[in-house]
């Protein structure tokens, strides 16, 4: 998942940072944490996976019957990436007691309890959120645990990378999701955008951000594997759902430029869309293709089985957790020390996954429009295992002892 704040990781001295430290003061995980309601701090109105990630959780609450605040950092840090509406509904002002989610990485961590204050936090269970997408962590993720009573992960991935140096205080968390409450008018009229015949015709779809690590989500290696597959069909089409290509480097669209500008049948669908259009990609998907390199969890993935899509993956990383669960198809893989356009992942005796591409191309040509008993049997399946009742349920002990329910 996506690095928040390349430019403070750049800036960042050590006068700067003793002087966040200094603002927190003694702010250390209480003895006897407050019990209240929930407030969730993280980049809630930006069009990206770690702040989507967040919004989740909120929602989560809210289904099953927790009233959560919240906290969004992106105004403070990402102005231009404050897009998106929040809070969605009305919510109440945090009540200074309950625990605190802040779910940003451990390099931003003392920039969000910063602004968030130490005052607020005081006294309170905190719960630090974090994804990471390798076998192992940057020595400097250490230290910033020392603030919080837990760590919470999206996946056994995550937590075995972590666990060496942070020992119990690291839980799997997981996210939760939800079907989508879509019109089937949209999921149609899409299709009929692209295909030239929506009832036969196969839709591909892949996404990554353009802003985080292209390398990683290697979106390219999935338009290349469609490309492959399907180089004397005109009846199939690809979306790549980006976000912030426009404002990427030169580099990086000129890569995008070189593999789809020949390729009529290939649309890139870089803008923000509105939740229910967003939706209806995964919706209107025959098949996602997810040749990453590396996955903390696997958001768009789940997404994508909830909307009874079948999904095309490399078999390695977070998305293991729900790799089992039908329509999910794996592709092999060799590990090799990552390459990154993001230095983080660059860490010296790391190592992340190289997808076989010409498997995956051969795995691809033998799709099939999926019909509606199978699409349902997988929504079914995954919705089962990634339910927000579900998710609540299997949340930490220390959590429920300190959660306020309505």
């Amino acid at each position: 998942m996506k690095q928040a704040w390349p430019f403070l990781r750049r800036s960042l001295q050590p006068a700067r940072r003793a002087y966040l430290e200094a603002r927190l003061g003694r702010l250390d995980s209480a003895q006897n944490p407050g019990r209240g309601a929930p407030m969730i701090a993280g980049f809630l109105s930006a069009p990206m996976g770690i702040g989507a990630a967040a919004s989740l959780i909120h929602s989560a609450f809210r289904q099953v019957n927790i009233t959560p605040s919240s906290f969004d950092l992106t105004p403070i840090y990402q102005p231009e990436r404050s897009v998106l509406p929040w809070p969605p509904v009305p919510e109440p002002e945090d009540d200074g007691t309950g625990p605190v989610i802040v779910h940003v990485n451990a390099p931003e961590s003392i920039h969000a309890l910063s602004a968030i204050g130490a005052e607020r936090l005081r006294g309170r269970l905190l719960i630090g959120f974090w994804a990471w997408e390798l076998p192992q962590i940057p020595k400097s993720w250490i230290a910033p645990a020392a603030r919080y009573h837990e760590i919470w992960v999206p996946s056994h991935f995550t937590a075995d990378a972590l666990r060496p140096a942070l020992g119990g205080k690291v839980k799997v968390a997981g996210y939760p999701l939800s079907p989508a409450n879509l019109s089937p008018e949209l999921p149609r009229r899409l299709r009929e955008r692209v295909l030239p015949d929506p009832d036969k015709g196969l839709l591909v779809l892949a996404a990554g951000d353009a802003l985080s690590s292209i390398e990683r989500k290697n979106p390219i290696g999935a338009i290349r594997a469609f490309r492959t597959a399907f180089k004397d069909r005109e009846d199939c089409r690809m979306i790549v759902k980006t976000s912030g290509l426009s404002r990427a480097s030169a580099a990086i669209r000129r890569r995008f430029d070189a593999e789809c500008a020949s390729d009529p049948r290939i649309r890139i669908f870089d803008d923000p869309l509105p939740q229910d259009e967003f939706d209806a990609l995964f919706a209107a998907a025959d098949v996602f293709v997810s040749l990453h390199r590396s996955e903390g969890f696997g958001l768009s993935i789940a997404r994508a089985l909830l909307a009874g899509t079948p999904a095309l993956v490399t078999g390695w990383s977070g998305n293991a957790d729900f790799s089992d669960l039908p329509g999910v198809t794996e592709v092999g893989f060799e590990l090799v020390p990552p390459r990154s356009d993001q230095p983080q992942y660059n860490l010296p005796g790391a190592v992340w996954a190289d997808p076989d591409e010409a498997a995956a191309a051969e795995q691809l040509s033998k799709m099939t429009v999926p019909d509606a008993a199978r699409r349902s049997a997988i929504a079914a399946a995954a919705e089962e295992r990634v339910s927000p009742e579900k998710w609540v349920a299997g949340l930490s002990p220390a959590f429920h002892a300190v959660c306020e329910t309505q």
